[in-house]
């Protein structure tokens, strides 16, 4: 009873600061592959919810708006994103719902953004015989270089700020696609996701 009424200082979780920026090569890739891709899906993980105060959100749902592609999240960003914004399918992993493990596994391109892959996330062997068949594509964005490739090997990662390279990967994209003058776009719309979401519920 007593330990109920004692007092303690509390500090929110500060994520450690990045190791190295990302050159403009590895962004030029990270272009490329969202170019290239036909059926991406966004990936929000536990680092993003620590942007309490920042915009990262906002910019992670401009690029689902432009690539028109599903928005999932860990356990631990299940708030991050609105859960009646149409874009977003849900939590993945093993305790998730059906909608945002099935964006997950029909997807040829993962956008991780500041998650960990944790086993949990990673709800079955045969996900991570997908994950590392080469036929799913992995983008890692964090600001902790020690969480690239140490559980998923990605085949191209950003090292920073989401803060900062959101809007750096948004607009090179978009100045790819006016070069190049096509449009992007998903072989299942993300608002399918959503709408069978709902209907679980």
């Amino acid at each position: 009873k007593s330990i109920k009424k004692m007092e303690a200082e509390f500090d929110y979780y500060h994520p450690p600061e990045s190791r190295e920026d990302c050159c403009q090569h590895e962004l030029d890739r990270a272009v490329q592959m969202l170019t290239e891709s036909r059926n991406p899906v966004i990936l929000v993980g536990g680092g993003v919810k620590a942007h309490r105060t920042s915009h990262v959100t906002d910019d992670i749902k401009q690029l689902a708006k432009i690539l028109d592609c599903a928005i999932c999240s860990s356990l631990m960003a299940v708030d991050s994103i609105e859960y009646d914004y149409p874009c977003y399918a849900g939590f993945c992993g093993i305790s998730g719902n059906e909608a945002a493990n099935r964006a997950l596994d029909e997807a040829d391109l993962i956008i991780a953004i500041g998650t960990r892959f944790s086993n949990r996330m990673i709800k079955s062997r045969s996900e991570q015989e997908v994950l590392h068949s080469g036929y799913t594509k992995v983008l890692h964005i964090d600001r902790d270089r020690a969480e690239i490739n140490k559980v998923i090997a990605s085949d191209c990662f950003l090292v920073g700020d989401a803060e900062q390279i959101l809007p750096a990967l948004i607009a090179r994209y978009r100045e790819q696609m006016e070069a190049e003058d096509i449009t992007s776009g998903v072989d299942v719309p993300a608002i399918t996701y959503n709408m069978y979401k709902r209907d679980e519920i």
